[in-house]
């Protein structure tokens, strides 16, 4: 079904009018405790892009961190569909389009996914090539360099995946309405080149057998639908607590959701988010909690339910 519809959506019109395509894709919470650069969760916040071929190219951004995202050829969607159009040995035609960011930068909820699963399915609108999810996520993993962000923006949903040097393996999972990931932001930034750095080169067999553990278990019981089990996996010992030292508030955010009522916090990819699990029913509850909680904190954080999004990047008419 899916095949079909994007099929109908990269069909131009004849007759020379210009048709314009949407392209949506949502943020992700990547890692996951143990999950590191293999599991990821897509959520309800999106990123779009309006979009024609077009004489000449013509990029505007709107929306989060708009100042700052080039509006040239080095913008990550267009220079994404670039390279996908050369690696099918197609030309780039220029296209218009508009960038809207609802997805915060450098913040771990994967907005450099967003862009770089954007420009595959624009390669794949402009190219009038049959839609193959497969070969998108094995472009989209060589751009970003891991797959536990650009999976879940492809096929929505849970997902646990690996690159085996030739092409990236993917299992995923629709998640249930009952449980909230709850995304603590806050208004400073960490890139994740710099969060990188802290992540021990080896680990002692003690913890390397502590995350493992968890990990199988994580993914076990998210693939059985139960996230309540999941919750008990989130802990680890390789990238958590290196990475809650460069994150101002991040023990007092912690505590104070649990606190709350969180199933489980985590970091969300490299950070500075945080990420809650809470009951859908508490949700509303545990926002209140949270939003009077960090008012405490040097820096403002907001506090954003959000719910998982099933269905992954789309491509559509206008």
């Amino acid at each position: 079904m899916q095949r079909k519809k994007l099929q109908r959506c990269c069909s131009f019109f004849l007759g020379g009018r210009k048709h314009m395509y949407r392209i949506t894709v949502p943020a992700s919470s990547a890692n996951m405790g143990p999950g590191f650069d293999s599991m990821g969760v897509a959520l309800t916040l999106y990123n779009t892009i309006d979009f024609a071929p077009a004489k000449e190219l013509s990029i505007r951004v709107e929306g989060e961190c708009a100042e700052r995202i080039p509006t040239t050829e080095r913008n990550l969607v267009y220079a994404t569909y670039r390279r996908t159009m050369e690696g099918w040995g197609r030309k780039a035609v220029p296209v218009t389009m508009v960038q809207h960011n609802a997805v915060p930068s450098t913040r771990g909820l994967g907005s450099s996914s967003t862009a770089i699963v954007g420009g595959v399915l624009m390669a794949y609108a402009i190219s009038g090539r049959n839609y193959d999810r497969q070969e998108a996520l094995n472009i989209a993993t060589r751009e970003e360099g891991h797959p536990d962000n650009v999976a879940p923006a492809i096929w929505g949903g849970f997902t646990v995946s690996f690159f085996d040097g030739v092409d990236t393996r993917c299992i995923r999972k629709d998640v249930g309405e009952e449980t909230a990931f709850v995304a603590m932001i806050p208004e400073f930034e960490l890139s994740t080149r710099r969060a990188r750095e802290v992540v021990p080169k080896e680990l002692s067999r003690a913890d390397a057998v502590f995350n493992h553990s968890r990990t199988g278990y994580l993914a076990a019981a998210m693939m059985m639908g139960d996230v309540k089990a999941a919750a008990a996996a989130m802990d680890d010992r390789m990238h958590q607590h290196q990475r809650s030292a460069l994150i101002p508030g991040y023990h007092e955010v912690e505590r104070a959701a649990k606190a709350a009522g969180a199933m489980a916090v985590y970091l969300s990819g490299a950070g500075p988010t945080m990420m809650a699990l809470v009951g859908k029913a508490e949700a509303d509850g545990f926002v209140k909690a949270m939003e009077e909680a960090v008012k405490q904190l040097e820096h403002r954080w907001e506090i954003k339910p959000l719910m998982v999004c099933n269905t992954g990047a789309t491509l559509e008419n206008m």
